[in-house]
């Protein structure tokens, strides 16, 4: 049974700065502990062990003795399996989006951005997101980054991978123009790896925190509670940006949620509103199978 739709209902739009400002300060103590939680992540490139959104969330709960049993899977698994099984209390991470029967912390987890990579040779001036329309684009399978490109939903021409590197070589062979991924960690790591570094242009696309999502139940509530109030003390003593610079990453440290509320846009809205049954990623149910054949 579907319990909700991905990505793809209404947008949820920040626009009241004191319930964030309450939400996001310390509380007098931790909320009663929860001793184990099942979590589901995606690989986004290679099965890194030494930075993932596993391990953050580790680094993060487990000093509260919360043991946390991370699975990863390819993404669009990963957000079946949260939909689908109960067992699951969280699904890390992704954009805010308003998920039926879904809630979440005041605090990111991560603080990242789309950038697009190119070719050198590319003979079109880089102008922002303007520079993306009619391209051929290249971006992971179960990735949802139209709304926030800046296009209408006819001038975005996407070819789907199912990882990154896969979508370099398409690069290498001119079957695509650009390759959209996360700037600040798979982008280096994935050129490294492939002996790449310095053969592309990298330009930013577009800025954007990413979440735990948490379903919206008292196990929720309460894990969210101490979440928040866990974040809020690893950011006053500095431990955040120690561990994100200890991992080369500086930038990507969760920024504090009082100073960078999350706003959506209404594009999304009307990319959801008309296009909605147009984008695959709309459809849940698909299988191990299905998505690696694709």
């Amino acid at each position: 049974m579907k319990l909700f739709h991905p990505f793809f209902k209404t947008i949820h739009l920040i626009t009241f700065l004191p319930t964030l400002l309450i939400t996001s300060l310390p509380s007098f103590g931790y909320p009663e502990s929860i001793d184990h939680i099942k979590i589901v992540t995606y690989d986004a490139t290679y099965n890194y062990t030494d930075l993932s959104l596993g391990v953050i969330t580790k680094r993060i709960l487990e000093p509260l003795g919360i043991i946390v049993e991370d699975h990863v899977r390819p993404i669009l698994s990963a957000y079946n399996i949260f939909a689908s099984d109960d067992s699951y209390d969280a699904f890390v991470g992704d954009y805010k989006v308003d998920w039926p029967g879904i809630i979440y912390p005041s605090w990111p987890i991560y603080s990242g951005g789309i950038s697009a990579v190119f070719r050198k040779d590319n003979s079109y001036p880089w102008q922002a997101t303007q520079t993306l329309a009619h391209q051929r684009l290249g971006w992971v399978n179960g990735y949802f980054l139209y709304p926030w490109l800046g296009l209408k939903f006819s001038e975005i021409n996407v070819q789907k991978v199912n990882h990154f590197s896969q979508c370099i070589n398409m690069l290498e062979a001119k079957r695509v123009d650009y390759c959209l991924e996360e700037s600040e960690y798979v982008i280096p790591n994935n050129l490294k790896d492939m002996g790449l570094v310095g053969r592309y242009r990298i330009e930013p696309v577009f800025q954007k925190s990413v979440f735990p999502l948490f379903k919206d139940n008292p196990r929720g509530r309460k894990l969210i509670k101490n979440y928040d109030k866990r974040m809020w003390d690893m950011h006053r003593s500095g431990e955040l940006l120690e561990i994100f610079t200890a991992w080369g990453i500086p930038g990507a440290v969760p920024k504090n949620p009082i100073h960078f509320p999350e706003l959506i846009d209404k594009q999304t809205r009307r990319i959801i509103a008309e296009f909605g049954d147009q984008i695959p990623e709309f459809t849940w149910g698909q299988s191990d199978k299905d998505e690696k054949s694709r």
